[in-house]
Formats: C-alpha cells, structure tokens, sequence
C-alpha cells in the first residue's frame, strides 16, 4: 500500500511538473506582425559547466586504463577528472555563448514563422517580451562517451499584461561526436578514446562541440515553436 501510495505521488509530481513545462497560448494573441524585445538569462546554476563522472560497468582492466591515461581519480565511488583537465574544459565551455546559440535558433523561428519586429530597448514599448533561459549544464564523461546535458526554457509575455504567451521547456542529453579529424590506432584506448579526445582537444574545438550540441538545443526549441504556431492558426481558423 505503502509503494502505492508513493507511485501516485510520483505520477501526480510528474503530471504537474510536465503541465508547466509547455503553454501555447499563441491562438489568444496578436503576436504576429509585433514587436518583441528579445533577452537571454543565464541562471547562477549554469554560469559554468558542472564536470561529472558517469557511473560505468566496464572491466576493471578497462576502468585501470581510464585511470593511468585520462587521469580520473576515484573517492567512494564517485569519479573526477584532474584539476588541470576540468580547468581547462571549464574555461573552454562558455555557456554564455551556449544561450546565444541556443536563443539564436529560436529567435529565427519567431522572425520566420510570427514575422515580429526586434526591440533594443524596453523603453520603446515592445509588444512582447521573450526570454531565453539557460538553466543547467552539465559535462557527462563515462569510459566509452561524452555527453552535454543542457536544460533550456524560453517564453513569451505580453507586456502590458504579463500574460504568459508562450513557454518551452527543453532538457536534452547529447553526445559530443568528433568532427576534428582525430584519430587512435591504440585497441587499449578503445573504451575511453571519447573521453582522452575532449581532455587532448584544442580549446577553439571543445569550444565548437560544445556550441553545436547547444545549436542542436536550439534546433528542438525552434522546432517546438513552429509547430504551435502551427496549431495556433488551426484554432484561429477553427473560431471564424
């Protein structure tokens, strides 16, 4: 009774968190034609990309060799990467840049699909406000992978009202592939090749992979908006 009881609960956490995740109440305004003031927020949880250790299931062989070439150090079961690799990572990641491309993929999905004029400044009066959030981020390094965690959200409010618009929620885990042309011919580094590539690469190149998982973010955010203006005219067509 009692796993039941805290099913439910679950069920029911879930359900709310997830009916905050998105509105569309773009079929209730004029949004198209307007103009919008666009402004990007980073919050004080990803002003730096937070470093963790996946947990693995790989051989100890396996885990030993991880641990001589890519020099992760083990305490109590939880994994880290040296002091010098995750300094350099830390500065390599900019996460300011992470929100821009992210709220560059949106910000051209409104222009394309809302066809909205851009606002400097507040004090011109816009129409409507649109804040993009980078919320999270997260560096998930395993034996075999090497992953970004980004959670992002986006919306849209009125000015003269504070009505909430339009509002987005993207959490996305993405797996940092090498486009930089390097290789290994070492079978041993086999299961920790992803991993010794980030740690090896040139800033400007960790810089560029990072910055493509973000546009990938930003693509899934774009994409989201298209399809509820989508279904925004189908509702206003549905009242004439």
């Amino acid at each position: 009774m009692k796993n039941l009881i805290q099913i439910l609960v679950g069920l029911i956490i879930s359900a709310m968190l997830f009916s905050c995740a998105h509105t569309n109440d773009l079929a209730k305004h004029n949004v198209q034609g307007s103009t919008m003031h666009f402004k990007e927020v980073v919050k004080p949880a990803a002003k730096s990309v937070l470093i963790e250790r996946s947990s693995s299931t790989d051989t100890k062989k396996s885990k030993k060799t991880e641990d001589v070439v890519l020099g992760i150090l083990t305490s109590v079961g939880t994994g880290f990467i040296e002091a010098d690799k995750q300094n350099k990572l830390e500065e390599a990641i900019d996460t300011k840049d992470m929100l821009h491309s992210i709220a560059g993929k949106l910000s051209e999905s409104i222009n394309s699909y809302l066809d909205v004029a851009a606002v400097e400044k507040i004090s011109d009066k816009p129409d409507y406000f649109c804040s993009v959030v980078l919320e999270e981020v997260k560096l998930l390094m395993s034996n075999n992978s090497v992953s970004l965690y980004v959670h992002s959200t986006a919306s849209i409010t009125k000015r003269t009202t504070g009505e909430m618009v339009w509002e987005n929620s993207e959490t996305k885990t993405i797996p940092l592939e090498d486009n930089t042309g390097n290789t290994t011919k070492n079978k041993s580094l086999e299961n920790v090749f992803s991993a010794i590539q980030l740690a090896a690469l040139d800033p400007n190149q960790i810089k560029k992979l990072v910055e493509d998982a973000a546009d990938d973010v930003g693509t899934y955010m774009a994409e989201t908006l298209r399809e509820d203006v989508v279904e925004a005219n189908k509702e206003k067509l549905g009242k004439k």
